[in-house]
């Protein structure tokens, strides 16, 4: 198999449509990296977290019994409900 090219078919990289600029990052650029430098210094100082929920979350977590069967059945019986209306 030969592969044959043909010149006359490729085209001039100067001519071509002009590339858009970028403009220039807005202050909302700004104030969106500001709050998310916020947020990452406050997660990483961990003051809200609340060692008795935490505490209770583990309790919770470890309990194979959790959540309880009646709490299962009464929401698929409320996601049942809301499914037949669509």
């Amino acid at each position: 198999m030969e592969i044959k090219v043909n010149p006359g078919r490729i085209p001039d990289p100067a001519v071509g449509q002009p590339i858009a600029r970028r403009e220039a990052a807005s202050a909302v650029d700004s104030e969106t990296f500001e709050t998310s430098k916020a947020l990452e210094q406050a997660l990483k100082s961990g003051s809200d977290i609340r060692p008795e929920k935490v505490a209770h979350a583990r309790a919770v977590l470890s309990d194979v019994k959790y959540p309880p069967n009646a709490l299962l059945d009464s929401i698929s019986n409320l996601l049942a409900v809301h499914f037949k209306g669509r």
